[in-house]
C-alpha cells in the first residue's frame, strides 16, 4: 500500500519517472485501483452534503410555500390543481447565504399553458431551471449552457401534497442509499470514459510513433498520466469555469513529456520502476 501511495504522488508531478513505468503494469493497475477508491470516497462525501441538503430544502419549501394541491399523471400528461401558477420556487444548493450564482436552481410549474419555453423564465445564464409542463420536464443547465427534455412518463397516478412530503421524508430516510448509488455509477461511468478515451488518444499515439513503442506500454504509462488531469480539471470545475478539451489537452501533454523524457535516457535506465 505504501508504495502505491508513493507512486499515485508521483505520477502528479514527476513526468519522466511517468513514462519509466512501461513495463510496470501491475503497479498501474494497483496505482489507477486506489485513485479510484479516493475520488469515490470524495465523491460519496460531496454527493451526501448536496443531496441531503437539497432534499431538505425541497421539502421545506413544498411544506411551508406551497398551497394543498394535488398531482395527476395520467396518459403521459400532468396537470396540477389547486396551486396557481406558473409557480415558480428558487431554491439555492449553496449551505451559506444565498447569492447571486450557478448555485441556484429555479424549479417551474407550468401544466396550464400550451407550450412554456425555458426562455420564459431565464433572466440571466446563472441559475439552472428545471421546468415541468404537462407534457415533458425541461432541464436548463446554467454551467454547460445546455438544454434538455424529456418526456413525462409518471404513468396513471395521483398524488396529493401529503403525498409528496411522505416521499420526501422517505429519501431523506435513504439519503446514505441514495448517495451510495448515485456515487457507484457517477464515478462508473465517469472512468469508463477516460479508459476509452485513453484508449483512443494511445492508439493514436501507438501510430504517430511509428509504433516504436508497444500498445500495452503507452497504455500503462497512460494510466498514470489520468491522475493529475482528473484532479486538475475537476479543481477547476469547482470554479464553474469550462475549458474545451482541457482534460485531452493536459493529457496529451503529459504523455508527450513523458515520451519525450524516456527518450532522452540511457537505455538501462528505462527499465527502472522505481
Amino acid at each position: 500500500m505504501k508504495k502505491t501511495i508513493i507512486t499515485l504522488v508521483k505520477s502528479l508531478y514527476d513526468f519522466e519517472w511517468i513514462g519509466r513505468q512501461k513495463h510496470n503494469t501491475t503497479q498501474a493497475k494497483k496505482t489507477i485501483t486506489l485513485f479510484i477508491g479516493l475520488v469515490f470516497v470524495v465523491v460519496c462525501v460531496n454527493m451526501y452534503m448536496t443531496v441531503s441538503h437539497v432534499l431538505h430544502k425541497i421539502k421545506h419549501e413544498i411544506e411551508v410555500n406551497t398551497t394543498d394541491f394535488v398531482f395527476t399523471s395520467e396518459n403521459n400528461e400532468v396537470t396540477v390543481s389547486g396551486l396557481e401558477q406558473p409557480a415558480i420556487h428558487s431554491f439555492f444548493l449553496g449551505k451559506g447565504l444565498e447569492k447571486e450564482g450557478a448555485d441556484n436552481i429555479l424549479f417551474v410549474i407550468d401544466t396550464v399553458s400550451e407550450d412554456p419555453k425555458i426562455v420564459d423564465y431565464k433572466t440571466d445564464d446563472k441559475d439552472h431551471i428545471v421546468l415541468l409542463s404537462k407534457k415533458e420536464f425541461l432541464h436548463y443547465d446554467a454551467f454547460h449552457k445546455t438544454t434538455q427534455e424529456v418526456e413525462v412518463e409518471f404513468g396513471s397516478q395521483t398524488m396529493t401534497k401529503k403525498d409528496i412530503l411522505d416521499m420526501a421524508d422517505l429519501a431523506i430516510s435513504r439519503t446514505i442509499f441514495i448517495t451510495l448509488l448515485l456515487s457507484f455509477f457517477s464515478v462508473l461511468l465517469m472512468f469508463l470514459w477516460k479508459f476509452v478515451h485513453l484508449l483512443v488518444l494511445v492508439y493514436i499515439i501507438y501510430l504517430y510513433t511509428k509504433k516504436t513503442w508497444a500498445f500495452s506500454q503507452l497504455y500503462t504509462i497512460g494510466l498514470y498520466a489520468i491522475i493529475f488531469p482528473t484532479i486538475l480539471l475537476s479543481v477547476i470545475h469547482t470554479f464553474a469555469i469550462v475549458i474545451p478539451y482541457g482534460y485531452t489537452i493536459v493529457l496529451v501533454i503529459i504523455l508527450m513529456l513523458a515520451l519525450r523524457s524516456v527518450k532522452k535516457l540511457p537505455e538501462n535506465s528505462v527499465k527502472d520502476v522505481s
